[in-house]
Order: structure tokens, then sequence, then C-alpha cells
């Protein structure tokens, strides 16, 4: 397979390529890249729904149509040979399996199969498709950065749309929003830092100051939506990155910190740090009283359990359970006030209610096995790839930070439903590239040191070059 070589001005395309590479992009040069970039960009921007007249296009099914349909007719393009032996695409596998049984086993076959085929069956093939794409780290860098995009084009929205009281002296916060609600966007920028500090610290300096500029912007974000569990979900963040990154010293740790923390007290809305402090005082909250409160769903949610142990409600059930076999709802009489259709507002009771215990099982595993997988593989991988080349080192980064991002997600998810929407599963999508680049350069090494010689350039070391589309 050849590489293409150093850009030249004269070649079309040239300054562009240029200008990717010193930001740390790694410019796609076939469709499947492109159009999966695309659908990764849109997919968790969703900036389409600001535009109606794009919006009916639905570019997020369009660009995974056309990456699907691509790769069809190139399959040497993906390596699905080595993906079948890796644990995220058999859990991905299993997650199907199961959600496709949930369906006639739970309360609504129809409401359930409807979700599958027009969302949840999208998200696990382009995820696939994701993960047999990543072989190499610049392909891992180039679709963290669309993540780290996203994030930005969100911030900007959200800095664009004006501010809601509660009217009863409450917190200013984010609301009617065409794409996520508050509490929602919380959680895709949490993940977002640790995905933007890995560009940051693996960038050039244009990559450099436009990853300072997103963690500023996510900052501002977080303060606007008025999220408690984006705001733990952050200080969880912060602290891993504390304690985890010692090849950095002390005062870089802080500033890390402190640029999405500055961002944020600078930022903070009215009412938003007499909000917080009700974390530390739950029993004081509605959520803690009211029937429709966290703590009241819960309770609801144990009783669904036990009623459907084994494959739960069905996918995609839980508001449906809450209208039609809760206790509210069987006690309804007429003239009452109207029953709440209340999601699950947490993501692991959202799965475990309506796919079992499998099905939590399952999914679980993709937060806390990328977790673990990630610092296993981190102690595998020699040292001396932290100060390595360029690949070495966001190999060695990427082992670090991502670990940190499922750690947000898992934590800032635990107060929303957003177990079947895109962020889990892309971040599974780069674990299993990591996965696969670290082996690949390590058996390259291997190959290396028993022939005497250094690697192949342009194969491992050296610049990110992109195999000919």
């Amino acid at each position: 397979m050849g590489v293409i070589q150093p850009a030249v001005a004269g070649r079309p395309g040239a300054r562009w390529r240029a200008a990717a590479v010193r930001v740390g992009l790694s410019w796609p040069r076939d469709p499947v890249r492109v159009f999966l970039f695309a659908f990764v960009v849109v997919t968790v921007s969703r900036l389409h729904q600001y535009v109606g007249a794009v919006a009916k296009l639905h570019p997020p099914l369009l660009f995974f149509a056309l990456a699907a349909a691509w790769a069809l007719v190139n399959p040497r393009l993906l390596n699905f040979g080595r993906l079948v032996r890796r644990w995220p695409f058999k859990v991905l596998v299993g997650l199907g399996i199961v959600a496709c049984l949930s369906a006639p086993a739970g309360i609504s076959l129809g409401h359930s199969a409807v979700f599958i085929l027009n969302g949840y069956s999208k998200t696990l093939i382009a995820t696939v498709l994701l993960m047999a794409l990543l072989q190499r780290a610049r392909d891992v860098s180039m679709f963290i950065w669309a993540y780290v995009i996203s994030c930005l084009i969100l911030a900007l929205i959200a800095v664009m749309y004006h501010l809601v009281s509660s009217g009863d002296g409450g917190i200013a916060r984010l609301a009617e929003l065409e794409t996520y609600d508050a509490n929602d966007l919380g959680v895709v920028v949490v993940v977002g830092v640790p995905l933007t500090l890995l560009t940051l610290t693996t960038s050039g300096r244009i990559g450099k100051a436009l990853s300072l500029a997103v963690l500023g912007a996510i900052g501002v974000t977080i303060a606007r939506t008025g999220s408690r569990g984006a705001f733990v979900g952050l200080m969880c963040v912060g602290l891993l990155l504390l304690v985890w990154l010692k090849q950095f010293a002390l005062w870089k740790r802080l500033a890390f910190v402190a640029v999405t923390g500055t961002a944020i007290a600078v930022a903070a809305p009215a009412g938003y740090w007499q909000q917080m402090r009700t974390i530390f005082n739950p029993e004081e909250d509605y959520n803690w009283t009211a029937v429709n409160g966290r703590k009241a769903i819960a309770m609801r949610a144990w009783g669904y359990f036990k009623a459907y142990p084994v494959l739960g409600l069905g996918i995609n059930n839980f508001q449906m359970a809450e209208g039609t076999i809760s206790p509210m709802a069987e006690n309804y009489q007429e003239g009452m006030p109207g029953i709440k259709w209340s999601a699950a507002h947490n993501s692991f009771l959202q799965v475990g209610t309506e796919m079992g215990p499998l099905g939590l099982a399952l999914w679980s595993s993709l937060v806390v096995g990328g977790i673990v997988g990630m610092r296993r593989l981190r102690r595998r991988l020699p040292k001396r790839w932290a100060s390595g080349d360029q690949e070495q080192r966001f190999i060695y980064a990427s082992t670090l930070y991502l670990p940190i991002a499922l750690v947000g997600f898992a934590v800032s998810a635990a107060f929303v439903s957003f177990a079947y929407l895109d962020p889990i599963y892309l971040l599974a999508a780069y674990v299993t590239g990591i996965y696969a680049c670290a082996e690949q350069r390590l058996r390259q090494e291997r190959i290396a040191a028993l022939s005497g010689g250094p690697p192949a350039a342009g194969v491992t070391g050296g610049p990110w070059r992109h195999p000919r589309g």
C-alpha cells in the first residue's frame, strides 16, 4: 500500500492538507472516511436541526448510507478480519441481539421495533463501520477531532441561545434547544473535555490553540446548561486529570483544569452556584420528594425490573411503561391530573429495565471494559512512547484520556437517559482503534528488533500519511 508524498503547492488541495496536518488532522483521502467524518460531526452536533431545509434531507442518515455503500463497493478500505476478535465488536453484536429479543418480550413490540429500525440499528452499524476503519493512529486522531469540532459547534450554538429562568428565583439556563435538552448537552460536552485535552497534547501549534478555545467554550456551555449531572461529571474528570496526568508537572495539570473551570466561573448564570450546592443536600430537592422525581422513578423502575426480569420492558419502552403499567397509570381515574411519561433519567437504569440484566451487563462493559482495557494497555506500552514519535505519543496519550472520557460519560450519563445515543458508541470505536494501532505498532517494533533494523519509514514512524483511497 503506497503513501501520499508530502503536499506541494502545485497539487490540488495541498494547502488544505498542509493546514490539516498542522492542526493535527489527517486529511481523509477516501469517501468512506469523508462520509463517516461528516456523519460523526452532524450526529454529535446535530447542526442540521437548526436549518429546516437541511434537516429534511436527514444528513446523518444520508452520510451513513453513503459511507456504507462505498464500503460495500470498496471493502479493502475496512478490516473486519481483526475486528471480529475484539471485545467491543462482540459487545455491539450482543447488544443488537438482546435489543431484538427484548422487543417481543416487552410491553410494546411495535414501539421497540420502530426504534430499532429507525435509530438503534443505524448507531450500531455505523459504529462497526468506524471500528473497521480505525486501523491507524492517524485515523483515530481524525475522528476524535470530529468529536472536538462537534463540541465547538454545540458551544457556539449554546452561546447564541438566551437563558430561561424558572420564574421562581431559580437558575437561568438553556431551554427550548432544537437538539439536546440542557442536561443531555452537558453529557456530550463533558465527554469532549478529555478528548479535547488529547488533541491539545498531541497536535501542532494551530491544533493546540484550537483545542484551548474549545476547552474554554465547553466550560461556558456547561455553565449555561445549569446541569448538576454535567457539573459532577466534570468534577470527576478534573480529579482524574490531576491524579493520572503524572507525566505533566502539577502546574500544567492545574492549568488544564483551570481553563474550563475559569470559563464556568465567568459564564455562570444567575443561580448557578446555588443550584450546584443542592448536590450536597439531595433530601431538600424535588427529585427526592416529587412523584416524578428521580427517587420515585428509580423505585418504579425496580418494580418494572421485577415484573420483566429476563429481557426487560423492551428497548425504548421505559416512558411507555410510566404511562401504561406504572402504579399511577393503574390507579388513574377520570378527572385526575394527567400522567407524565417520564424518562428513566439514568442510563444504567434505562438499559437494565428495558433490556434486562444481560443488556445491562453488555452495555456497562462498554464503559467499564473500556476504562480497564485502556489502563491495562497503557501498562503494556513502552514508557519511551510518551516522548517518542507522533504516532507513539498519540497512542500512549490515548490510553490515558479515553478512560477519563469514559468516566466522565458514566458519571454524567447517570443523570440522563443516554444509553442509545452516540457518545458511548463513539468512545467504544476509539478504544477499538487504539487497540488496533497499538498492537500493530508493537508487532512492527518486535519484527524490527528481530531483524536488527528500524521500522520502515512512512509505515509506523514519521509523518502521519494516509493510504491511497
